[in-house]
């Protein structure tokens, strides 16, 4: 599998999920699951996801951004 290094404002990944939800309430057709705008995002998120350690997860327990 090949992957790719890129960086990626927080804001701008937050506001492409959050549309995502939005269009799949609506009923948008490429915003159902299995299109590549939903694969893309929730693969960007599953990475971020991984690389969360122990303690950011316990500092955003305590200290809510947003």
């Amino acid at each position: 599998m090949k992957t790719i290094t890129i960086t990626l404002r927080k804001k701008t990944i937050q506001s492409a999920y959050n549309e995502l939800k939005l269009l799949r309430m609506i009923g948008a057709a490429y915003a159902q699951k299995r299109s590549p705008m939903h694969d893309l995002l929730y693969e960007i998120k599953r990475a971020v996801k991984k690389k969360r350690t122990f303690w950011q997860k316990l500092k955003d327990l305590f200290h809510d951004d947003r």
